[in-house]
């Protein structure tokens, strides 16, 4: 009689609120799928449209749980950077996943997307376009899909300035491989340089200047899934005599279609910063990747000449590399890690922007390494049978850089 008059004073059990889409999965694709898989983005699939991500929901697990996707990014152990949390799926998040699919996959309440501020850049001060729609002909037979068109970009400020926000604006999301932003002086520039239709640049922007002109180099580079680059107190120079350099590295596995761009860049700038930002192009031209060989790496080591902190870094090579380690070897012995991976995934290269500048004195050794696949297990092998490698621009050749964004002193 006791038992039964506590169980009938019991309160009923709330009901258990089922996993939607809307309130529970969306958050979940915000943070760490969206930045590809979303409008015509590189990633298969919208998955900001519930239809399409209710489809392709067991794809999604699965690919999670081989260790796909997300894409490898660099470790956040060697070195937190910013956007961090976005390049791993943590568990939770996972089993999220999981838990709508086992319940139904219901939609729930509609709501807007989400956009992250960190995505874009708003209210630029200067916004810049390729002049004229350009459609990649792909006509290069060594090269199949892919195309490197350059175009130049004016700013027409009349004063010296410093960019302290720069990101691309990608017209053809599913064409745009990657950018390459650099800039020269105007009076540098090759005599078909202007041309709107741009000039084809296999070798990056250098090909624009004359010869025996010293060119000011490349300033940034962007693959999808990058974020912003943003200076807090600091930016990089442009004096009004120097024009922008996009090189478009357009990709289409089909390409009887031929599609439009227009891409440019977006900017935010300042008339004076505490800090001067440059490009260190750190990197290798020297090596040579056996045949055959599953697990080539190269490396060097060199003295820094003065002190100088490092903002941000973009590792680079081509689709055989699978790893790279930049390290700072201190003078007393100890080894600071500034970005290390050893899945590098072609398709997911980023800047990682630290959050705040490394310190590196001048003494330290610097220890720039890469690794490469060139063996027929690797699915991307550039021939067959495998062939030595070497330092190239196209994409049967490779690179070994890590494009580092520095200032000079303390």
């Amino acid at each position: 009689m006791f038992f039964s008059l506590l169980l009938a004073c019991d309160p009923e059990p709330k009901p258990t609120q089922p996993t939607t889409y809307y309130e529970d999965v969306l958050p979940v694709l915000e943070q760490n799928c969206l930045r590809c898989h979303r409008g015509a983005g590189p990633g298969i699939g919208d998955f900001s449209d519930p239809q399409v991500a209710s489809q392709m929901a067991e794809l999604m697990l699965s690919s999670i749980d081989s260790g796909r996707m997300p894409p490898s990014a660099a470790d956040p152990e060697c070195h937190p950077y910013i956007g961090a949390d976005e390049m791993r799926i943590s568990s939770e998040n996972r089993d999220i996943i999981d838990t709508w699919i086992v319940e139904g996959k219901e939609i729930g309440i509609e709501r807007e997307i989400i956009q992250s501020e960190e995505e874009t850049i708003t209210d630029p001060d200067l916004f810049m376009q390729i002049a004229e729609p350009y459609a990649p002909d792909y006509s290069a037979p060594e090269s199949k899909g892919n195309e490197y068109r350059c175009f130049v970009l004016e700013h027409n400020q009349t004063e010296p300035f410093y960019i302290t926000d720069l990101y691309p604006h990608i017209d053809q999301a599913s064409i745009v491989h990657h950018i390459v932003l650099a800039k020269a002086a105007r009076d540098s520039l090759a005599e078909d340089a202007m041309a709107p239709e741009g000039v084809d640049c296999l070798s990056g922007a250098a090909q624009l200047v004359s010869a025996g002109s010293p060119g000011s180099g490349m300033l940034s580079a962007w693959a999808p899934g990058a974020k912003p680059i943003r200076f807090e107190d600091g930016g990089i120079l442009v004096q009004p005599d120097e024009v922008f350099i996009l090189q478009m590295h357009y990709y289409q596995a089909d390409t009887s279609q031929s599609l439009l761009d227009q891409s440019g860049y977006m900017m935010k700038t300042a008339s004076s910063v505490n800090n001067t930002i440059l490009m260190g192009p750190y990197g290798y031209t020297n090596f040579e990747i056996p045949a055959g060989n599953e697990s080539y790496s190269y490396g060097e080591t060199v003295e820094a000449p003065a002190n100088f902190r490092i903002w941000a870094t973009f590792p680079h090579m081509h689709l055989l590399g699978t790893g790279y380690r930049l390290h700072i070897i201190r003078q007393d012995g100890e080894e600071d890690c500034v970005v290390s991976s050893e899945t590098y995934d072609f398709n997911n290269q980023l800047t990682y922007q630290f959050e705040e500048p490394i310190l590196v004195n001048s003494g330290d050794q610097i220890f720039w390494e890469c690794t490469w696949n060139n063996s027929a297990s690797n699915p991307h092998i550039y021939y067959d049978p495998p062939q030595n490698i070497g330092f190239g621009e196209r994409t049967d050749e490779e690179m070994c850089y890590a494009f580092t964004l520095i200032s000079i002193g303390h």
